[in-house]
């Protein structure tokens, strides 16, 4: 089990809710041009995704060729082909509807 890093799951924390209520704001509510949206769309991303990346080297054992290979592998099955199943899905949805 690794550890975890309290402050960096906080701030991971805080970067899910900042890029929640961006989203919430902006294609929910209409408000995209108000100086708060502004200010916190041009770091909430950025944050979030280094955030994520910051230890996502830390799962390797080796760093060759085969291994990162084998780590985008899992990531696409895993993230990508839901993402189009699921998407694919809902657009046919939305076409048939």
């Amino acid at each position: 089990m690794t550890k975890r890093v309290g402050y960096i799951d906080k701030l991971k924390g805080f970067a899910i809710i900042l890029v929640v209520m961006g989203h919430v704001l902006e294609w929910g509510m209409g408000i995209s041009d108000s100086p708060a949206n502004l200010f916190y769309s041009s770091f909430h991303m950025p944050l979030f995704m280094f955030l994520s990346g910051l230890f996502a080297m830390k799962s390797f054992k080796t760093y060759s060729l085969a291994e990162c290979q084998h780590f985008l592998y899992n990531k696409v099955r895993r993230i990508v082909v839901p993402f189009l199943v699921v998407g694919g899905y809902f657009q046919y949805c939305k076409q048939v509807a």
